[in-house]
């Protein structure tokens, strides 16, 4: 992912078939997981 021109690298975990951010919210899709951090900024 890209933030203000600049690379950020982000652990995907899984968990009973479902994605998050390092502990974070868990979603069903990597999509949803992208979306999330697009609106959001993690870190």
């Amino acid at each position: 992912m890209m933030y203000e021109k600049e690379p950020r690298h982000y652990k995907i975990e899984q968990h009973l078939n479902r994605l998050s951010i390092e502990g974070g919210q868990y979603f069903e899709t990597l999509i949803e997981v992208s979306l999330r951090c697009r609106h959001r900024s993690y870190y």
